[in-house]
Order: C-alpha cells, then sequence, then structure tokens
C-alpha cells in the first residue's frame, strides 16, 4: 500500500528532539527562538510567533482583531479547524463558494451587501494559490484585515511574494502530515508589531504540556516515518488507520494524543476551545521542526516534480479534473487534489485500496452542513459541494518515487476506465 502521508522529519530532527527532550532543560526557548525567526526571513515577514496548533493561532488572530460578535468571511470547503477558530473566538462565518480548479475561495457579488465584517481568511486549501487580489482590493476598501489561512502552502508565491506576507498576518501548520512537522503546532507570521506584541504576551503566559504527553506524540510521528515501507503499511499502519477513524477510538485517542485525528474527516470538532490547545510550542519539537526547515528547498522542489509527474501523467484524461495553474503563481502543493467527475470519494477511496493507492478523503462535507451551523445558512454553494463529493487527495510527500508515480497515475487511468464502464451500464 502506498501511503497517502509520511510525516516529514530526519534522523537529525529526531535526534535532536530526543536531545531537547531527555537533556536539555525543557523550558529552553533557544529553538523555538531560532526557529521563529528562519520561518520569519524565509515568508519574509518582521515577526513569526509559534503556539500548539495552527487552529489555535486563528484564534487568536480573529480574538486580535476583534471579530468577536462579527462576521468572518470563509470558504464554505474547507477545514472544520479554520472555522473552530472563528467560533470560539466569538464571531459568525459568512461563507462564500470555492473554485473547482485551485480549491480558493472565490469573490461573491453578495459580500458588498454584507455588514460588520471582522476580517476575511483567505484559505489556500491543499497548499494551492489563486488570485486574491479581489478579495484584498475589498477588504482594503472596507478596513477588513486578511488573514492567510496558508496551513499548508508554505513555499507558495503570488507573484513575486510568498504566502503568510500578503496580508495582515499568516497561520501556518505544523501537523504531521504537513509540509515540515513539529508533530503539531502553528505558526503565525506578520509584519503588525502591535499584533506582534499581543501574541508573545500570550506566548509568555501559556504553560508547557506534560513531558510524557510531548514525547509519546513524537514517538509516534516517527514510527509513522519509519513504517511507511508499502510492505509494513499495508499490514500494520493502514489497517490501524481505519481502526483509529472511528468514533469510539477517535475521541479515546483525542485524550491520549491532544487531538482528535478523524475530526477533520467527520466534520466534528470541540464546541468550546481545548486546554490542549493552550499549551505553549516547546523546544523539543521547534528542534524537530527545524531540521527539516533547514532543507525546506530540497522538499519544495520534490514536491513540485512530483506534481508535474501527476500533471504531465494525467491531463489527457477525459472526465479527470486536476489542479490547476496560472502565470506568475507557484502551488505549494502540501496536497494534490484530484476529481473523478461523477464517482463519490468514498467509492473512488476504496477503488483505489485494491489497487493499493492509499487516497485522502478531506473533506466529505460542507461546513455550513456540519454540526454546528447545519439550518443557519440558506445559501447556495454549488461548487463547494461538489467538491466535498468528489475531491479525492493523491500521494503527495517526499518518499514517493519514479515507480510509485507510475503506479499511482495507472491506479488512477484504472479507477476512472472502471466508473466509465460502470455508468455507462
Amino acid at each position: 500500500m502506498i501511503p497517502y502521508s509520511v510525516p516529514e522529519i530526519n534522523f537529525k530532527g529526531w535526534r535532536e528532539f530526543l536531545t531537547s527532550f531527555f537533556w536539555d532543560d525543557w523550558q529552553e526557548e533557544t529553538a523555538v527562538k531560532n526557529f521563529e525567526q528562519e520561518l520569519a526571513s524565509y515568508v519574509g515577514t518582521h515577526h513569526a510567533v509559534s503556539f500548539s496548533s495552527a487552529r489555535y493561532c486563528l484564534y487568536l488572530v480573529y480574538r486580535f482583531f476583534g471579530c468577536r460578535g462579527k462576521k468572518v468571511i470563509a470558504p464554505a470547503y474547507t477545514c472544520i479547524p479554520a472555522i473552530d477558530a472563528i467560533r470560539w473566538a466569538g464571531a459568525t462565518p459568512e461563507f462564500v463558494d470555492i473554485s473547482l480548479t485551485t480549491y480558493n475561495p472565490i469573490f461573491s457579488p453578495h459580500l458588498n451587501r454584507v455588514q460588520n465584517i471582522g476580517a476575511i481568511s483567505l484559505s489556500y486549501l491543499y497548499g494551492l494559490v489563486d488570485n486574491p487580489i479581489p478579495l484584498i482590493q475589498f477588504a482594503k476598501k472596507r478596513g477588513i484585515p486578511v488573514i492567510e489561512d496558508a496551513a499548508i502552502a508554505l513555499g507558495a508565491r503570488i507573484r513575486d511574494k510568498r504566502v503568510g506576507s500578503l496580508g495582515e498576518t499568516g497561520v501556518f501548520s505544523l501537523q504531521s502530515s504537513k509540509l515540515i512537522t513539529a508533530w503539531r503546532g502553528g505558526v503565525i507570521t506578520t509584519n503588525n508589531q502591535d499584533l506582534y506584541t499581543f501574541l508573545k504576551h500570550h506566548q509568555a503566559r501559556q504553560v508547557l504540556p506534560s513531558r510524557t504527553t510531548v514525547f509519546f506524540n513524537g514517538l509516534i510521528t516517527g514510527l509513522r516515518k519509519v513504517l511507511s515501507n508499502q510492505m509494513i503499511y499495508g499490514y500494520v499502519l493502514y489497517p490501524l488507520n481505519q481502526i483509529v477513524r472511528q468514533p469510539v477510538a477517535s475521541r479515546f485517542l483525542s485524550r491520549l494524543l491532544n487531538q482528535d485525528p478523524s475530526e477533520a474527516i467527520r466534520g466534528e470538532s470541540p464546541k468550546k476551545l481545548p486546554q490542549w490547545e493552550t499549551y505553549r510550542f516547546t523546544s523539543a519539537q521547534a528542534r524537530l521542526a527545524l531540521a527539516s526547515f533547514r532543507h525546506f528547498d530540497q522538499i519544495f522542489k520534490k514536491r513540485q516534480v512530483i506534481a508535474q509527474s501527476y500533471l504531465r501523467n494525467l491531463r489527457e484524461i477525459n472526465g479527470l479534473v486536476l489542479p490547476q495553474s496560472k502565470s506568475k503563481l507557484v502551488h505549494a502543493y502540501g496536497r494534490f487534489p484530484i476529481r473523478i467527475e461523477g464517482l463519490n470519494k468514498y467509492k473512488a477511496q476504496s477503488l483505489f485500496a485494491t489497487l493499493g493507492v492509499e487516497v485522502g478523503l478531506n473533506y466529505p462535507y460542507i461546513i455550513p452542513q456540519t454540526k454546528y451551523f447545519k439550518g443557519s445558512y440558506t445559501g447556495s454553494f454549488p461548487n463547494a459541494l461538489k467538491a466535498s463529493q468528489e475531491t479525492i487527495l493523491l500521494p503527495m510527500h517526499t518518499q514517493l518515487n519514479q515507480a510509485d508515480l507510475s503506479r499511482i497515475t495507472s491506479a488512477v487511468r484504472s479507477v476512472v476506465k472502471h466508473h466509465r464502464f460502470y455508468s455507462k451500464n
């Protein structure tokens, strides 16, 4: 079984994680500061501040900009944690539809009639980018801050600027399936000095998670890397993944792991801000992430090579929709989404599994239909709905080789052929 994702960690990062955990001062902050400074320099901002998750980062940003009681413009199709941050900050999402080729939010004329807008969430879903000018111009005209939700878009560029430096602030994720990982974590980038002061104040007040929690989760992340061999993965981790996505197992693991491994698939999340979201980002996590980040140019390049291989070998298949590239835009390809028109994603997942390829289902819902918003929205989001029903994510990680890519593209052709045959009969 070819894994859908593999944690982006290396031996040096793992060694430094253990060194920090067992021998260094647990409260030593040098590694955290170094990581923040290097990330800010790469993105092109003056400041970067790290926290326990990208979701908590967004929550703090919405609080700073006074979004309580206001509306936040957000895509109807995105990851549920991105909307949790809006809820927890006391704001209400105002949904817009998405592009079916880049999955980014698109400007809707109805926004001109919306009052009391606190912020705009410029979401680069799947690490893809699109032309943000209409939304940015709208925000500038109304004096609304633009928040770049760049969770898996590190390295992506719009014209000559990297994402995370275009709006008032950008947010990146360090969760285990992202472009670089610290087990979990999030980073806020900004040039806004007042926001930076606000964030540092909150960071200084945070308490450390237990050593046991960090070590256990770091160990699991490392084992996921070690056990990503396709034979081992197929017989061990793949079946285990199916088990932990079940609601009972997921709720148990959320207490053990300080995160719910299946909430993004189920579209369910905590009603209130959990305590684990408020823990400090540790030096051990910073060292794990920094070791990979210092090789990020190679990581980014490899992902570009994989994406171009997919695009080159799959673009002629009728009924298959691939990500669209545009001039002066560079995708990060945090994920590689495809749609086989008319084929339900759960059916597609089953077909790919029989061919030895694990695919991602993110996300089998649109946010207006999830638990906390169901019945509250009557708007039409046809693109978001179609994406939620058909979009699957092909394997995208730096352990893929040419033989793997050939197997995956062959599997795509087989699934499309199967779908065509049965849809005609």
